[in-house]
Order: structure tokens, then sequence, then C-alpha cells
């Protein structure tokens, strides 16, 4: 019989901490998405700011008058920074 009365309060502490967790999941959630939220944009000022850096460089090398620098290069180079941005 001492079981029998035990039994219900283990129930019952498993299904508040099923609830405490869950309640903890509902508050932290938007925390943690908007975190994940800023390491994406923080992540794409970064892309953006080497991809203007490349772009840049190339269409540089293709603007300067090398006489070395042959037609396919420049091509390249263009094509580069297009990809880039």
């Amino acid at each position: 019989m001492n079981t029998s009365t035990n039994q219900p309060k283990k129930i019952n502490e498993k299904w508040l901490f099923i609830g405490v967790g869950s309640l903890f999941l509902a508050v932290m959630l938007p925390s943690i998405f908007l975190l994940a939220k800023i390491a994406t944009i923080f992540i794409m000022i970064s892309t953006t700011a080497i991809a203007i850096k490349i772009a840049s460089k190339a269409i540089s090398n293709v603007l300067e008058d090398k006489e070395n620098q042959s037609t396919q290069n420049k091509i390249i180079n263009l094509a580069v920074g297009a990809v880039s941005i």
C-alpha cells in the first residue's frame, strides 16, 4: 500500500520536470533565435565586405594598364569580381 501512494507522487514529479523544461525552453527560444539572427547578420556583413574587397581588387587589376596582362587575365579578373558580388 505504501508503494501505491508513492507512485502518483513520482508521476507528478516527472510531469513537473517536463513542464518546467518546456517552460524554460519556451522562455529561452526567442533569445536563441535572436542570437542566431545576430550571428547570421555578422556573417553576411563580413562576407559582403570580403566580396567587395575582392571585386574592387579585381576591377583595379583590370583597369590598370599593364602590358604584360593578357586579355584572358582581364576577363578572369572581371568574372571573379562579378561572381564575388
